[in-house]
């Protein structure tokens, strides 16, 4: 049993061409996607222009290589201003990618330099 082209699928499911494609299709792809909720509306937030904040989590943290595990974490909280991050439930913490991105850019490029004291030998009196 044959559908109707305008019952038929933009796609063909069965594999088999159709001998005749003088006509156009009824429907267009884009009137696929807008059954399909809002895909291919272009209101998504994939664009990335920030409407909604995006986090991060401990694994991504030290995919990054910025901590390599939670003491060392903690540490950089605590002591090198590091976000603290919210907790998204009882045992989940993430941090806004933002936030991190700003700490990374504020921290020092070059090493410290590390003055030692001139340490004078004691004579030895012969």
């Amino acid at each position: 049993m044959r559908r109707p082209k305008e019952q038929a699928p933009p796609y063909n499911p069965s594999g088999i061409s159709e001998t005749s494609s003088s006509a156009p299709s009824a429907r267009s792809p884009a009137t696929v996607y807008q059954r399909h909720g809002d895909r291919g509306s272009g209101d998504d937030d994939a664009d990335g222009d920030g409407k909604l904040p995006v986090y991060c989590r401990f694994a991504d943290l030290t995919a990054a290589g910025i901590a390599t595990n939670w003491p060392h974490l903690l540490r950089l909280i605590d002591n090198e201003g590091f976000p603290t991050g919210i907790m998204l439930s009882r045992n989940i913490r993430a941090w806004s990618v933002d936030e991190v991105k700003r700490w990374l850019a504020e921290r020092p490029k070059a090493r410290k330099k590390i003055i030692r004291p001139y340490k004078q030998k004691a004579e030895a009196t012969a």
